[in-house]
């Protein structure tokens, strides 16, 4: 990716093209967790990270089971989606540093194999939390466990990781729906939702 730096744009300079050298480089080598890549954001995130950063060194996307789906069925229809073609073609090689991994942040632990939570400890350095439900009628109970329990528990993961750069949370519709203006940073609180 040396050459990126003497590419121009479709302006003719080379603006945003340092930015996205830099972006690379900060992937470069890392190890990523990704919740919710089957679901809208989480899919594009994925085909970013892997077009634009194909020196990442492992990318694990946790995926629930279906009843009538496995986990290795729903990743052959999630990397069969036309939006990875253009990956295909250009780096196929790229997919396979792409694992998914039986899990639910709606379950204590993710509901993580012991051997599987080891291996993301050791090999993580950045987690991207996408896994929500958007259902405007999910029962309260469900929705406070997926939204609100898992990302709690996403983030003791997180806290367990041996070698951390960074996580990013997005959050579902209506987050601080209190406040006129939501800005990038963490708010705290001193609620904690209800067992």
């Amino acid at each position: 990716m040396d050459t990126i730096n003497k590419q121009t744009n479709e302006n003719g300079t080379n603006e945003g093209l340092n930015k996205t050298n830099s972006l690379e480089k900060f992937y470069a080598g890392n190890g990523i967790l990704l919740t919710g890549a089957t679901g809208f954001v989480g899919k594009a995130l994925l085909e970013k990270l892997i077009r634009m950063c194909p020196r990442i060194a492992d990318i694990f996307i946790l995926i629930r089971p279906k009843t009538n789906e496995t986990i290795e069925q729903r990743f052959k229809k999630l990397i069969d989606d036309p939006i990875y073609d253009n990956i295909k073609a250009k780096h196929p090689s790229v997919l396979s540093k792409v694992y998914p991994m039986k899990g639910d942040v709606s379950l204590p632990d993710l509901g993580l194999l012991r051997e599987d939570r080891n291996l993301l400890l050791e090999k993580v350095n950045i987690v991207f939390h996408v896994a929500a439900t958007v259902r405007f009628n999910e029962p309260l109970h469900v929705a406070v466990n997926v939204n609100t329990k898992g990302a709690a528990r996403v983030i003791e993961l997180w806290n367990e990781l041996r070698h951390p750069i960074s996580f990013v949370h997005v959050s579902t519709a209506f987050s601080n729906a209190n406040l006129r203006e939501i800005e990038e940073k963490v708010y705290t609180t001193s609620l904690k939702p209800p067992d």
